[in-house]
C-alpha cells in the first residue's frame, strides 16, 4: 500500500521487461532500455506512446550499440530535444577499448526519434552520464574504472570527445551554468568490486575549462564530502531551497560492503542505503542536513532486518537508488 498511496493506475504497457534502473521522457513519451535476452522479439531501448494514458503502447524499438544497454546513461534534454545514451560496458569482460555512444533527435516526434550520430568512444567504458544544463555537452561515468568521458555534442551529428577526467564517479550532475560537476563518489560497496571500496560521498569539481571549450582543458577538485553511514554513492540532484543550493542524494547500498548487513549492523552503522541533503551553497564546504531514513535504515533495527532474504545486488535491497522532486526550486 505505501507504494500506491494516492495513485490510480490508469494504463501500462508491459512490453518484454525492464533492465534499466530509470527512464526517460519527453512530451508525451517514454524510453526506457531493456533486458535484452534471446527470447525478447524486440532488442534495446523502447518507444512507449503515451499520449492515451489509458492505452500507452511502443511506438519504436532503438538498436543502436549504445541504446542495447544504456543503463544509467539514458538522458533527454528538453531544451534541444535530444535523447543520448551510452553502451554499458562496465561489467564487460575483458574490457572493451571502446563504448557506443548514440544521440537521437526528438524535436519531430517523440515517437520516432530521428538517430543524429552513433560513434564509438575509444578508451572509454560506460555507464552512468548526464547532459550539462545547456545541452552542449555530454558526460559519460566509468564507474568501475576511474574517469569521466566529456564529450562536445553541439552539433549532435558529429559528438567530438573533450578529453577524460581522473576521477572516480558513479552518476553526476551540473551546476545550472555548466561550470561544476557534482559528482557521487562510489565507495564503500561489494568486494568484487576492488576500485570502489574507498571513501564514498560528493565531490565537486571546477570544469569550467569543459563547458567554456578552453584548449588543454583540465577540472580540479573543489571540496570532498564523505561519509560512513552509506555506501555505493549514486546520485546528485540538484534542487533548491528558499533560493540557497542543494542536493539530494542517494546511495545504493548499505554502510559496509565487506560484511554487508552483518558487518554495518556489528558496527552500529546503516544496512542500507538512504537520501540525504546536502546544503552546497558554501561549495568549499558542502554539509547534510538532514538524512531521509526509513526505519528498515536505522542500526537499533538490525536485529527486525538480518533475517530477511539476502539479494544479488546492494542495489536490490531496501536501499535507495534514485530519488527526484515535485520541482526543482524550492
Amino acid at each position: 500500500i505505501g507504494f500506491n498511496c494516492n495513485l490510480e493506475l490508469v494504463g501500462q504497457f508491459q512490453g518484454e521487461g525492464s533492465k534499466s534502473w530509470h527512464l526517460a521522457r519527453f512530451d508525451d513519451c517514454a524510453y526506457y532500455g531493456t533486458n535484452n535476452n534471446p527470447l525478447q522479439q524486440h532488442a534495446g531501448t523502447v518507444v512507449v506512446d503515451g499520449s492515451d494514458p489509458r492505452k500507452p503502447q511502443a511506438s519504436a524499438y532503438l538498436d543502436t550499440p549504445a541504446m542495447l544497454d544504456p543503463h544509467e546513461s539514458l538522458k533527454e534534454h528538453e531544451g534541444r530535444k535530444l535523447l543520448a545514451g551510452v553502451e554499458n560496458t562496465s561489467f564487460t569482460i575483458p574490457e572493451p577499448s571502446a563504448m557506443g555512444f548514440a544521440i537521437y533527435d526528438l524535436s519531430a516526434d517523440c515517437r520516432q526519434p530521428v538517430l543524429k550520430s552513433s560513434v564509438y568512444v575509444p578508451d572509454a567504458m560506460g555507464h552512468a552520464g548526464n547532459f550539462a544544463p545547456d545541452g552542449l555537452t555530454y558526460y559519460v561515468s566509468h564507474t568501475l574504472e576511474r574517469g569521466l568521458t566529456v564529450i562536445d555534442v553541439a552539433d549532435p551529428a558529429q559528438p567530438k570527445v573533450l578529453g577524460i577526467i581522473d576521477q572516480l564517479v558513479h552518476d553526476l550532475s551540473l551546476s545550472a551554468d555548466g561550470t561544476r560537476a557534482y559528482i557521487a563518489q562510489i565507495g564503500r560497496f561489494p568486494p568484487r568490486f576492488p576500485a570502489l571500496t574507498g571513501p564514498n560521498g560528493l565531490v565537486i569539481m571546477d570544469v569550467s575549462d569543459f563547458q567554456f571549450r578552453r584548449p588543454n582543458p583540465r577540472a580540479t577538485v573543489i571540496s570532498k564530502l564523505y561519509w560512513e553511514d552509506g555506501g555505493g554513492a549514486q546520485q546528485t540532484l540538484p534542487v533548491t531551497f528558499h533560493g540557497r543550493r542543494h542536493l539530494i542524494f542517494t546511495d545504493e547500498g548499505g554502510s559496509d560492503g565487506v560484511g554487508g548487513r552483518p558487518g554495518a549492523c556489528a558496527q552500529g552503522l546503516p544496512p542500507h542505503g538512504f537520501a540525504r541533503i546536502i546544503d552546497i551553497s558554501d561549495e568549499l564546504n558542502p554539509r547534510v542536513v538532514s538524512k531521509l531514513m526509513l526505519e528498515v535504515h536505522d542500526p537499533a533495527n538490525c536485529p527486525a532486518i538480518l533475517g530477511d532474504p539476502a539479494t544479488p545486488s546492494a542495489s536490490l535491497s531496501y536501499s535507495a537508488h534514485y530519488c527526484n522532486v515535485d520541482k526543482i526550486h524550492n
